[in-house]
């Protein structure tokens, strides 16, 4: 049998009562009191409580919602009844198990015949929505939590950081890069980096250096950049390409400043060298009395030879 077929031997009732949301009628008696006049048999079904209970009275509308939500409820309900307007209100309520649905009202008023206001809608079991608006919020905390702890990270570290874009040009650099280069995120944002801090002799290393770390491949790097006044550093640069869902979106730089540790370097070189020329020295200056002594020592030495060294 066709569905209009079908459809066509189903009451109005019939396919009310099959419908996935609970139809309603909520009517303002002229002395004030409020019931349910109306509720499809999907009632319990989809809330946990069956019509009759609310319809009798024996489930009292303040039982039936969250205590928690109680408030916001009555003030809601209350201005639609004032005012005569559609009234939509979303929260929890108890099931006759104690246990908690989330739902949504939503209706219209309507006139009867017999002068009254009711409104008559739909109530929607909104569990699943709720759960998942839960997740999200729980993953934008997560998140916020993440990039807070990122920028913290990011801004405090004493090192030089630099965050670029898939195409090489700036996108964020911390303090510490303001204070070794000196030049400001005002200045470099939206700019190749290429063109501020990379001496023109090694502008093909700072290229290849970029399409290195775009192509995924981590490095590390010791060379020379240059600072605002034109001051060469040496500097040590990890870079580290940025992924967004398997996919490369910009680099992570990473610039050690390692001036002190060329400037211990050369000190050294310095020591090793004047090292070397002091053992030279003495090596050479006691060569010629050590040659003396072992000439003697070998004449004493010759067969025949009665000398006492001793003094007399």
């Amino acid at each position: 049998m066709s569905i209009s077929k079908r459809l066509q031997t189903l009451t109005t009732q019939q396919i009310i009562d099959n419908l996935p949301v609970v139809v309603f009628e909520y009517t303002v008696n002229p002395d004030g009191s409020r019931d349910f006049t109306y509720l499809s048999a999907s009632c319990e079904k989809i809330l946990g409580v069956p019509g009759e209970l609310l319809l009798n009275g024996s489930y009292p509308m303040k039982d039936f919602i969250h205590r928690e939500d109680w408030d916001q409820f009555e003030v809601l309900i209350g201005k639609a009844i004032e005012d005569v307007a559609p009234f939509k209100w979303e929260g929890r309520i108890f099931n006759v198990h104690a246990e908690v649905k989330w739902i949504e009202a939503i209706c219209e008023p309507v006139k009867l015949p017999d002068g009254r206001i009711a409104w008559s809608g739909i109530i929607n079991n909104i569990r699943e929505r709720k759960e998942l608006e839960q997740k999200n919020r729980e993953s934008d905390i997560r998140n916020l939590k993440t990039e807070t702890l990122f920028s913290e990270l990011f801004n405090s570290s004493p090192m030089a950081i630099v965050l670029l874009d898939s195409a090489g040009n700036v996108e964020r650099v911390n303090h510490g890069f303001e204070l070794l280069f000196g030049y400001t995120i005002t200045e470099l944002r939206g700019k190749s980096l290429n063109h501020f801090i990379v001496p023109q002799a090694l502008e093909a290393e700072g290229n290849d250096l970029n399409t290195l770390i775009s192509s995924e491949q981590i490095v590390r790097i010791e060379t020379i950049r240059l600072r605002r006044d034109d001051e060469k550093i040496p500097v040590i640069i990890y870079g580290v390409p940025v992924h967004l869902e398997d996919q490369a979106i910009g680099i992570f730089g990473v610039y050690v400043d390692i001036s002190n540790q060329k400037k211990i370097e050369e000190e050294l070189k310095v020591r090793n060298s004047e090292l070397d020329n002091f053992v030279y020295k003495v090596s050479h200056d006691l060569r010629a009395p050590l040659s003396s002594v072992l000439g003697l020592v070998n004449l004493a030495q010759m067969p025949g030879n009665n000398d006492d060294p001793r003094p007399i």
